[in-house]
């Protein structure tokens, strides 16, 4: 243990003073507070001493003002030295911060004449011998209320969350139903637009091409509504489905003759006379009609059924 600055220099400026060293110190009893401390922590320590020869001065030194500032390596680093008188005696109080756990002592040093002796004190470890626990945790400091803060705050993102899942759950099947009845709508409409566009242009022009976007369009809405094969299928193979895919046997019948004739103007070589007249292809239109709002009713009746 290097010998602390504060010792040379105590000891120096007794040397200075022309006192000789004819006094001594005995140590009667030596208090240190806290009691336990460990490496870094600042200490009190008090000694009782008797001193014999000379009356001493009581005196009190502190860095910078009779006690020079610790060096970066002193250990124990003495931060203050005093010394007075109770009525009990004198007292010798050195406040100083140990760097190294184990025993130590503060040297011996003189001052006024007096030679104080060595000082013995302890530094605990930072678990200290003979002790198994660690030091119970402190609780954390927080602002009030914040535990209430933070599980508010769990709880209404998880009730988020959970409404979000359910939400979605919902949203997603009534929005694919909605498209599907959007679809459903539009493909009667799409049907009677295109024969309302007949009626009004049946002039008497090129029935085949009259008949054939007639045929285009019914055959895409019961494709559509009924079954997907109906683009596909000749008029005599409509005939001979089931007739539970239909609203009813004359039904069938009939969708079998519209498209009958339609395939007729479309491609017999000589059309019958007449074929072209307006009252004839809007009476054909009109048949067309009511057969797409049959197959409309039939296939809703349906679904509130199955619903």
């Amino acid at each position: 243990m290097r010998l602390p600055r504060f010792v040379l220099a105590l000891s120096l400026v007794g040397a200075a003073l022309g006192q000789p060293l004819a006094g001594e110190a005995i140590v009667t009893g030596i208090r240190c507070v806290p009691r336990l401390f460990v490496a870094g922590q600042e200490v009190l320590l008090e000694a009782r001493l008797e001193i014999s020869g000379p009356e001493p001065g009581p005196f009190s030194l502190s860095p910078g003002s009779g006690l020079p500032v610790a060096e970066l390596d002193s250990d124990p680093e003495v931060k203050a030295v005093s010394l007075s008188r109770d009525g009990s005696g004198w007292v010798l109080s050195l406040r100083f911060v140990p760097w190294s756990q184990g025993p130590g002592t503060i040297p011996q040093f003189s001052r006024g004449g007096i030679v104080f002796p060595e000082l013995p004190f302890e530094t605990m470890s930072t678990i200290a011998s003979g002790v198994r626990d660690l030091a119970p945790l402190k609780p954390q400091r927080e602002p009030p209320g914040m535990s209430l803060f933070l599980y508010g705050f769990a709880a209404l993102a998880l009730i988020l969350v959970l409404g979000s899942v359910g939400f979605a759950l919902w949203v997603i099947p009534a929005a694919r139903a909605l498209l599907a009845r959007l679809r459903e709508r539009e493909a009667i409409r799409s049907l009677e637009r295109t024969l309302d566009w007949l009626e009004a242009n049946a002039t008497g022009g090129d029935a085949a091409a009259f008949h054939a976007l007639l045929a285009q369009s019914l055959r895409r809405y019961l494709a559509r509504r009924l079954f997907p094969e109906a683009a596909a299928l000749t008029p005599s193979e409509l005939s001979r489905l089931p007739i539970t895919q239909f609203p009813g046997e004359g039904f069938r019948g009939e969708l079998a003759a519209l498209l009958g004739e339609t395939d007729l103007v479309r491609f017999a070589p000589w059309p019958e006379p007449g074929l072209a007249e307006p009252a004839r292809l809007i009476k054909v239109a009109q048949r067309a009609r009511l057969l797409g709002r049959d197959a409309e009713r039939f296939v809703e009746e349906a679904a509130r059924v199955h619903a």
